[in-house]
């Protein structure tokens, strides 16, 4: 019998409390959850803090979390013990590499030549694993993922470079609201789940093999 494991998707949450009792209700249904940035407002640390304490003061499975360009700068030891953050994170065949938070706070675009650093290491990662997840508040530039009817595109050159030449399984994204797409990309499915504070969400379906989980299904959904 064919086995799955599930994934909850969640961005741009923005110090929004509206959904939490919803997430709590459905949390224990999954055994990974990703977030991906924009966690709290303004860079307000005491909500940063408040919205995952509430979340995942209970949760015993693993949770990744990535900043956005309005979250706080915080050390990992205010973070609930558990919660892998912004950081490489390698099981066996599967892999999860977490983009930390380069992007300019006041005019909301990519810091382009940190990005491009992180080359090396993505493609180190994604070529030992068989399953690869790239994790980032930022979208990458000129797909559907990062398109806003009055800016046009705003995600990231260098990061659509990263994906092109590193070839991972998934790319996690958030950032731009009016982006909630799912798109293939060479060999990359590119997921924004849309924002959580007006209810969307994402759930990822991973199928458990002998050589480690690969990637099944990805539904973008609504609370």
């Amino acid at each position: 019998m064919v086995k799955y494991v599930k994934a909850l998707i969640l961005g741009d949450i923005h110090g929004s409390l509206k959904y939490l009792s919803h997430i709590r209700m459905v949390l224990d249904s999954y055994e990974y959850v990703f977030v991906l940035g924009d966690i709290s407002f303004d860079r307000n640390r005491r909500f940063f803090i408040r919205i995952i304490d509430g979340l995942f003061h209970s949760f015993n499975k693993v949770v990744f979390i990535v900043r956005g360009e309005n979250d706080p700068e915080v050390f990992l030891g205010e973070v609930r013990e558990g919660i892998v953050f912004e950081k490489t994170y390698i099981s066996n065949s599967f892999g999860v590499i977490m983009i930390p938070p380069l992007i300019s706070y006041d005019l909301k675009i990519p810091l382009e030549t940190e990005i491009a650093k992180l080359e090396h290491n993505i493609c180190n990662v994604c070529n030992k694993v068989e399953t690869s997840i790239l994790v980032t508040h930022i979208p990458p530039h000129g797909l559907k993922v990062d398109y806003n009817p009055v800016r046009g595109y705003m995600g990231s050159y260098a990061l659509r470079r990263i994906i092109e030449d590193c070839k991972p399984t998934l790319t996690l994204c958030a950032h731009v609201h009016e982006g909630r797409n799912i798109v293939k990309h060479g060999k990359t499915v590119i997921v924004n789940p849309g924002p959580l504070r007006r209810g969307f969400y994402g759930e990822l379906y991973m199928k458990i093999a002998d050589s480690g989980l690969k990637l099944f299904s990805v539904i973008l959904s609504r609370f």
